[in-house]
């Protein structure tokens, strides 16, 4: 987005995301002007004659695609995904329903994580043996 400072004309390229959401106050590094500025969808500033007749001679002169050269354009904002937020809410439920399951029975969950830990220990140890009985087999 080009922004022209009112007191001098000087003109500024600026992101139209850096405005967003309610416009904020820029300064005119020349002047030291200070004016807020509303971001905008299209820029709806009026041109000035001058500008117009410059236009109008460069459109003469050049048979070139002018929306390619243009050196900003509007930042379309993401809209959250549906699809994000209700996978957020089912996670979020299966939590609350994993905890208050787990508080709800009989067996703490300290007990329960030690024993799968335990169980996880024994089954471990018994593998390795195993291999390394077979290991000893192969190579004697």
């Amino acid at each position: 987005m080009i922004l022209s400072c009112p007191a001098c004309n000087s003109r500024y390229l600026v992101n139209s995301a850096e405005l967003k959401p309610n416009g904020r106050m820029v300064h005119c590094s020349v002047c030291k002007e200070q004016w807020f500025q509303e971001p905008n969808k299209f820029n709806d500033e009026v041109l000035k004659p001058s500008i117009l007749e410059e236009n109008n001679s460069l459109e003469k002169s050049t048979n070139s695609n002018f929306s390619s050269n243009l050196p900003s354009k509007y930042v379309l904002e993401e809209k959250p995904k549906i699809f994000n937020s209700i996978i957020a809410v089912l996670f979020i439920s299966i939590l609350i329903l994993l905890f208050w399951f787990l508080r709800n029975t009989d067996v703490g969950t300290i007990n329960l994580i030690l024993f799968f830990l335990n169980e996880f220990y024994f089954n471990l140890k018994l593998i390795l043996n195993d291999l390394a009985g077979l290991i000893y087999k192969i190579i004697n």
